[in-house]
């Protein structure tokens, strides 16, 4: 590829999407011996030339394994050289562009440049054509970048050949709604368009979300989509039961403790219990088995209080999960400081357009006063399901922060309760009123003052706290801060009004900033919903 076209095609791609990519090192793959039939249905399915079901939707719910068997299948593809390209979406990843559909076609049209070299003229062509393809709908980008080069590969080949694959996991992780729907009309419609000389078929594993299931019920394809749903008739136990036996046998021969753990350990009942439990969710099984291996803990204790945890019966379909999750949490030394940290990291699942610095950890440590190792320390307790990599925390499982975002699930452990978004909109205002930012520090001053505004909007009810933190900045802050909330519309209104009004009276003001504050309160009883109106 020219380099001008490959410098402009590599500035859109996300290589942590790609399923060999460093990051996705560790990420499940399929248990040894396991899935085995789905894989097979799959494989029989990419291979049959005459099948016209050009895309294959695998669907199942959080925690059924698809991730694990998409990147099973990559590899798969990958040593027979049939692999195109992936993407492989994730809101919990430290890039988010992982979970931006905009990176989503330059991602798998470079890979398929690399992959395919007949491939790579014609896209560099199409990229010097249209310099601004990237800003065009998603619909022109699939049919100039991977469309329309592939016809023209078609004319090489007199006889079909052996399908490739074009792998798109975890839609329902991409963050526009929107998105989702459209790549699925956009994606089977191309494929379905495509010469049967060089033919490509599209796998795609997500959730069975509403918006997607009612784009995959589209009429118009019906003729060239084929469903997988990741169902009871696939007997999930059975490879669930296998995988932990394998890895419980696995922890008992290489335990710190192993010298003392029994030989029959654990025993068959135990093992048909948590089998029982899992609900055919491979989370569940995985949670489990990185909770007892854990060298902190006796294995044969950590399985034993794990066996006689109490589900919540009203709290199906994940009632097991949320019980494990409940009680990893409550062993923690320190719960609260523990919600705080992971409720800064969650900042970008509640509100997508929020983006976290690469020095995710330095900013905690600012804003929660922590010393330097504070925070991995915090969160050693949580090593079965959340890892720090690179500066960054890492939730092993997108099931994480539905449950912690989720009231009726997480109980106490609510992430995003009224006293903890209220606590760090007090710490931001805090650090934003106490401290410079020079140019060339690691975290600016838009990191804390976006992180402001985005608890502001979390608050539901605004108690005395809001108002200790203002009564303790100066007014010139207080001021920056009440101008800067001005155009949101929150539930501490009124108590910003009140505020305002006391920084004016506390503090003797020079005439000349007096028609300015008035001026500022009246700008912000427009903007927010006062229920009296501010007296001139």
């Amino acid at each position: 590829m020219a380099p001008e076209g490959m410098d402009l095609l590599k500035s859109k791609v996300v290589p942590g999407a790609f399923h060999t990519a460093d990051a996705n090192y560790d990420a499940p793959k399929c248990h040894p011996n396991t899935r085995v039939a789905i894989l097979d249905e799959i494989m029989a399915w990419l291979d049959d030339t005459n099948d016209s079901h050009r895309a294959m939707w695998m669907r199942g719910a959080a925690g059924a394994g698809k991730s694990a068997i998409a990147r099973t299948i990559a590899q798969m593809c990958e040593e027979q050289g049939r692999l195109s390209c992936s993407f492989f979406f994730s809101r919990t990843a430290a890039d988010i562009k992982r979970s931006d559909e905009k990176y989503l076609v330059a991602t798998l049209a470079y890979q398929m440049a690399e992959n395919i070299p007949e491939f790579r003229c014609h896209i560099t062509t199409a990229m010097l054509n249209n310099q601004f393809i990237f800003d065009l709908s998603l619909d022109t980008q699939i049919d100039k970048l991977i469309t329309t080069p592939l016809s023209y590969l078609s004319d090489l080949w007199s006889t079909p050949v052996f399908p490739k694959i074009i792998i798109i996991d975890g839609l329902d992780e991409c963050r526009n709604k929107d998105a989702q729907s459209a790549l699925v009309n956009a994606f089977v419609a191309a494929l379905a368009r495509m010469n049967h000389n060089f033919p490509h078929k599209l796998l795609i594993a997500s959730r069975p979300e509403q918006n997607i299931q009612s784009a995959f019920g589209d009429r118009d394809l019906a003729p060239f989509l084929r469903q997988l749903p990741l169902d009871s008739s696939w007997k999930p136990d059975d490879d669930i039961r296998s995988f932990l036996v394998d890895n419980l046998a696995k922890i008992r021969d290489t335990h710190p403790l192993r010298k003392i753990i029994p030989l029959d350990w654990p025993a068959l009942c135990d093992i048909e219990k948590l089998v029982e439990k899992s609900s055919g969710q491979f989370i569940y099984a995985a949670t489990v088995s990185k909770y007892i291996q854990s060298p902190r803990q006796h294995p044969v204790e950590s399985l034993r209080i794990i066996v006689e945890l109490v589900k919540d019966a009203k709290n199906q379909p994940y009632a097991e999960l949320d019980a494990l999750y409940t009680y990893i949490f409550a062993s923690t030394e320190d719960s609260d400081l523990v919600l705080q940290i992971l409720r800064v990291h969650l900042m970008p699942v509640v509100t997508p357009l929020v983006d976290l610095p690469t020095s995710e950890i330095l900013l905690i440590r600012r804003l929660l006063d922590l010393g330097e190792g504070n925070v991995e320390l915090t969160l050693t307790d949580l090593s079965s399901i959340v890892e720090i990599e690179s500066a960054r925390i890492k939730f092993l499982h997108a099931s994480l922060p539905d449950f912690l975002l989720d009231e009726t699930r997480a109980g106490r452990f609510y992430a995003n309760s009224n006293s903890i978004c209220v606590h760090l909109f007090c710490r931001c205002l805090f650090y934003i009123s106490k401290y410079k930012f020079p140019k060339g520090l690691t975290l600016s001053y838009s990191i804390f003052n976006d992180a402001l505004g985005h608890f502001a909007d979390s608050i539901r009810e605004a108690p005395s706290e809001i108002h200790d933190a203002f009564s303790d900045c100066d007014m010139k802050a207080s001021l920056k801060v009440a101008s800067e909330l001005a155009g949101r519309t929150i539930p501490m209104a009124s108590f910003l009004r009140f505020i305002l009004r006391e920084v004016f009276l506390r503090h003797c003001c020079p005439a000349w900033s007096t028609s300015f504050f008035m001026q500022l309160l009246f700008s912000t009883e427009n903007h927010l919903h006062f229920k009296h109106p501010i007296s001139r």
